[in-house]
């Protein structure tokens, strides 16, 4: 029985998972960080698809990835 119950717990850790990563998020005041961030992790996208989708250069996006993961620290103090 405990076996079967394992892939439940599984997808109930996976769904809280990305409900934290949501609510944190949305803590990023500015909206294009938001929208890099939501691209990257929940839409899954490569860091050209990126850069494409939001017209920045590649090195651009990343120096836009720094400043959300540095925006993202702040929130959690």
């Amino acid at each position: 029985i405990e076996l079967e119950h394992a892939p439940d717990r599984e997808i109930d850790r996976q769904v809280d998972d990305r409900k934290n990563m949501e609510r944190a998020i949305q803590t990023v005041p500015d909206e294009r960080l938001r929208l890099l961030l939501e691209y990257r992790y929940f839409d899954q996208l490569s860091w050209e698809e990126l850069a494409e989708k939001m017209n920045y250069s590649y090195q651009h996006v990343f120096r836009l990835h720094k400043q959300a993961l540095k925006a993202l620290q702040v929130a959690e103090q």
